[in-house]
């Protein structure tokens, strides 16, 4: 409830630990963090922003979803090496492109895997547009009235003469 919090605690504990152990292991393993990266000493589950470079696909956090506050930062010399980086991953959530160029944009939505994509913007979430993933970010959507449809069981009636 403090009013100067920028962010929270994590929810659980353990949450916290899995956030820490994926860190250390991509360090452990080369990674580079360029901010955050250790947890603070005060009570409660807090996990600082952090932001890593120099990611491998030797490291856990490559393949697997880090739920807490970790950023990795990739640099790839084009927008296709970017679309192969990204959707060369297991999971599908969100993506994000930051870019004026039309081309780029309608190549980014056509081929970029994953359930949502937002330009010049963060991966967000509003009751009106839908929400989800694709391949290990699951599948359906929630919010907006296709997600009210997941909630719906749709019954077929023909009747012949």
């Amino acid at each position: 409830m403090d009013q100067d919090t920028d962010i929270g605690p994590l929810a659980t504990e353990s949450g916290r630990q899995d956030v820490e152990d994926y860190v250390a292991d991509a360090v452990g393993k080369g990674a580079t963090v360029l901010v955050g990266g250790e947890r603070p000493d005060r009570p409660g589950w807090y996990y600082p922003p952090t932001v890593l470079t120099d990611i491998t696909p030797e490291m856990r956090m490559y393949h697997e979803e880090v739920f807490g506050p970790v950023a990795q930062v990739f640099v790839v010399a084009s927008l296709e090496e970017a679309l192969r980086e990204a959707n060369g991953h297991p999971y599908g959530l969100g993506s994000n492109l930051w870019s004026e160029d039309e081309s780029e944009r309608a190549t980014f939505v056509r081929d970029v895997q994953s359930g949502m994509a937002f330009i010049n913007g963060h991966t967000t979430s509003y009751p009106e547009i839908p929400f989800g993933g694709t391949k290990r970010s699951g599948y359906g959507r929630e919010l907006s009235d296709l997600g009210m449809r997941e909630f719906m069981n749709v019954k077929t009636v023909w009747i012949g003469e």
